[in-house]
């Protein structure tokens, strides 16, 4: 991945040069924590949980994995191994969504450096334009503001959701393949 601001100047032209080649790229966003929009949490039922056991783990690992046809088998693999993720020193924070008792929808929260990375924003096909996305979106950075973190980054392929919550572009993001 080439991200605004790696060195050295010219990094893409050496990673072409090392046999790699541009992959596409995606949006780099960031957004004041101060300034966020405050909404509604629990759109159509849904229930909003800290990921703190290995089942709710699952049930994140599920719905990240159902972003590929077929579900992709090593996100599963990835997240069944990763269970030291859940405490409470880790940097990173899963978030998962439920409407009655079925995971519809996750977030990933990652804290470091005085900033908060979001990914992982992802909501079952069937449960999309319900809101759930934006819940997901706003829940953990409501989070990281009340442990002081200001600003916020993630990286998108379209805008539309994240400017509505305060995030503005700052460069691309562009990731290399052999």
């Amino acid at each position: 991945m080439l991200n605004p601001g790696d060195e050295p100047d010219g990094l893409g032209d050496l990673l072409r040069e090392a046999g790699l080649h541009d992959a596409g790229g995606e949006m780099a966003m960031a957004a004041d924590l101060d300034k966020l929009p405050i909404g509604e949490l629990a759109p159509n039922g849904l229930r909003i949980e800290r990921v703190r056991s290995a089942a709710q783990l699952r049930d994140f690992a599920t719905i990240v994995a159902a972003n590929w046809t077929p579900p992709d088998v090593q996100v599963l693999r990835f997240y069944e191994r990763a269970p030291l993720l859940l405490g409470d020193d880790s940097p990173l924070w899963f978030y998962v969504g439920y409407v009655e008792e079925r995971a519809v929808a996750t977030a990933e929260l990652t804290l470091g450096g005085g900033v908060a990375g979001l990914y992982n924003i992802c909501t079952l096909e069937a449960q999309r334009r319900q809101g759930f996305g934006s819940a997901l979106t706003l829940r953990p950075l409501l989070d990281a503001r009340a442990q002081g973190v200001k600003i916020a980054i993630l990286q998108s392929a379209a805008d539309s959701l994240y400017a509505r919550l305060g995030f503005k572009p700052f460069g691309e993001i562009t990731e290399y393949k052999p």
